[in-house]
């Protein structure tokens, strides 16, 4: 085995380890997602069952039956959330010129009753091999294509008109792009019938319907930068160009612990980029339906977690995507939302559709018993949240390269613990800087080996200001990820505040140090 590869299997398992050693009862009392994202202006939620929510005639269609604990849990700790399918076509118009909200409603009910917002899901489908979300009366009709623009019209008319005033946020139209690579449109029922034009066609009749409504695009494998984001891209750049109505993508996030953090869907770096370039354009970007499946995804090598969700690897790195993904929506200004497709492993999509039991995917945040899992301790932490503090470098908090952040510290002797990547030899700047109270700051550099490279520190306290440099003709860095302390010393008696930054500029050739010479640079 590799020393890489040893070392972060240490790493997972102290991570877990510690986790359960501070999380319990200390850590949750009298703290939620819900009250966190509130704090943060963050949207936080997960996507429900109208089977699960009451005890009546429906619930035998819900996973085990009946539990008072999933709307308990769902009310505490979300303030969004989504229907799964009661939005869906076949739902809401089971035949032509139909009608059945009865059971979208139950949700719309339940959540403005625990005074959450709700996003809908979705207006139009691309599948048509699903009869849920493509009735048979359509999918088999003969229509003509004005025939087909009125159905979808009058479809959309209808069900956003509805709900106008209770559904703030809609995803008009989901997954419209090929897998392929080549950043075209699939070939659906509605592209079929209609054109390509059926897309904007969408997003036009929803905005006639209920002008005040958020409308999204909505797509898996798109957080990254790829051909299938650049189509979305320019779909939406062209929108905005001609004017029609769209107000942000949403970024699904089903990934696999097996494609961490390879994969460019879950790609760190390029996902701050996506969300950026969206940004640049004016629209709103949400992760909509984010789970974490405890296994490898299909022609992958084997996860060594697969199969057993109560590994402590598998849970730690389970934790460790959840609170990336989190962090970097945090750090967007243009990420305003966080929603999961589920919340327990006892209720997954997955076990439904794909028909893998528990324990071998496990991909939500809390257990089949409602119980919280080190995924849901890693948004808690993500959020900034002052009883999850990163005192130790298994709680290191993500930095993204080139972003300032801020961050919170304690007086006497507190340290905060951060981490961040390099995809490629570099030199780089790490510099913090905190307010006046901020008498003592420190800060060390570490490897993946917790070697250490090197350290600054204002310990005049004059001018509450650290830097280190290390340049790539002197000390590149290799491509890795790397550990940073900041510390403080001061008699203060309050929490002081201070940005940190780190920016990387790329080595022009390969030459990297070979020992470990810490340095030690002074202001």
């Amino acid at each position: 085995m590799r020393l890489r590869q040893f070392f972060f299997l240490v790493f997972a398992l102290v991570f877990v380890l510690v986790a359960n050693a501070q999380h319990p009862a200390a850590l949750r009392a009298g703290t939620t997602l819900r009250q966190l994202a509130e704090q943060r202006g963050l949207k936080i939620g997960g996507a429900i069952n109208s089977n699960c929510l009451y005890n009546d005639a429906t619930s035998i269609y819900c996973e085990g039956g009946y539990d008072a604990r999933y709307g308990e849990t769902v009310a505490r700790e979300f303030n969004m959330t989504t229907p799964e399918f009661e939005m869906s076509f076949t739902f809401l118009q089971p035949s032509q010129n139909n009608y059945t909200f009865d059971l979208a409603d139950k949700v719309v009910t339940f959540a403005e009753n625990n005074d959450m917002e709700i996003r809908g899901h979705a207006l139009v489908y691309h599948r048509n091999d699903i009869p849920i979300l493509l009735p048979d009366w359509l999918r088999t009709g003969s229509w003509t294509r004005s025939e087909a623009m009125d159905i979808l019209e009058d479809h959309i008319t209808t069900v956003v008109d509805y709900y106008d005033g209770h559904v703030e946020t809609w995803n008009v139209v989901n997954e419209a792009f090929d897998d392929n690579g080549s950043g075209t449109l699939r070939n659906n029922f509605w592209r079929e019938e209609i054109g390509d034009d059926y897309i904007e066609k969408a997003f036009q009749w929803a905005h006639n319907a209920n002008p005040n409504a958020k409308l999204f695009y909505n797509d898996y494998g798109i957080a990254g930068l790829n051909a299938k984001s650049d189509a979305v891209y320019a779909m939406v750049e062209d929108f905005k160009q001609r004017g029609i109505p769209i107000d942000g993508v949403g970024f699904q996030m089903h990934v696999w612990t097996g494609d961490y953090p390879d994969k460019a869907d879950i790609d760190l770096t390029d996902m701050a980029a996506n969300i950026e370039r969206f940004e640049a354009l004016g629209v709103e970007v949400h992760i909509t339906e984010m789970d974490t499946r405890l296994r490898q995804s299909t022609g992958e090598a084997p996860n060594p977690y697969y199969g057993n969700a109560t590994a402590p690897g598998a849970l730690a790195l389970q934790a460790q995507i959840y609170g990336d993904v989190l962090t970097v929506c945090l750090q967007q200004p243009a990420c305003t939302s966080f929603t999961m497709w589920g919340f327990s492993d006892k209720v997954s999509w997955i076990y439904d559709w794909i028909g893998v039991p528990y324990p071998q995917e496990a991909p939500l945040i809390f257990d089949t018993e409602y119980n919280p899992k080190p995924a849901y301790d890693a948004l808690l932490a993500a959020f900034g949240d002052i009883h999850e503090p990163n005192d130790m470098w298994t709680q290191a908090t993500l930095l993204t390269v080139g972003k300032t952040q801020t961050h919170s510290i304690m007086p006497i002797a507190d340290k905060d613990w951060l981490r961040f990547t390099l995809n490629q030899q570099s030199g780089i700047v790490l510099e913090t800087a905190g307010p006046s109270s901020t008498d003592d700051t420190q800060i060390w550099l570490y490897d993946n080996q917790l070697n250490w490279l090197a350290q600054n520190d204002d310990s005049n306290g004059q001018n509450h200001y650290s830097k280190i440099v290390l340049d790539c003709n002197i000390f590149p860095l290799y491509a890795g990820t790397y550990y940073v302390k900041v510390e403080e010393f001061s008699n203060a008696q309050t929490i002081d505040a201070y940005t940190i930054k780190v920016q990387a500029t790329p080595c022009a050739n390969s030459s990297a140090y070979q020992t470990f010479i810490p340095i030690i640079v002074k202001p």
